[in-house]
């Protein structure tokens, strides 16, 4: 959605992204039905990655910077992969 380069390495995840730019989020067709389906795929690979600390830390921006996220990821339940 832009030049990655110019993306400073910290906010260089989608996630980041969609939740904390606006202008990347007004982008994105079906806005918060992608935020839904993104935060539960999310919260389904954090699984598999629960002890690392650069997983943890995406979290806890989350957590703090974006009540979007917040509000969200209490909400949707991951679904499994098929």
């Amino acid at each position: 959605m832009s030049d990655t380069d110019a993306i400073a390495f910290e906010n260089r995840n989608a996630l980041v992204q969609c939740l904390l730019n606006p202008a990347w989020r007004a982008r994105i067709p079906d806005g918060d039905k992608y935020v839904r389906q993104a935060v539960a795929q999310f919260r389904a690979a954090m699984a598999a990655h629960v002890s690392d600390s650069s997983w943890k830390s995406v979290v806890e921006r989350l957590n703090a910077e974006s009540p979007l996220f917040t509000s969200v990821v209490s909400r949707v339940r991951p679904r499994s992969r098929r």
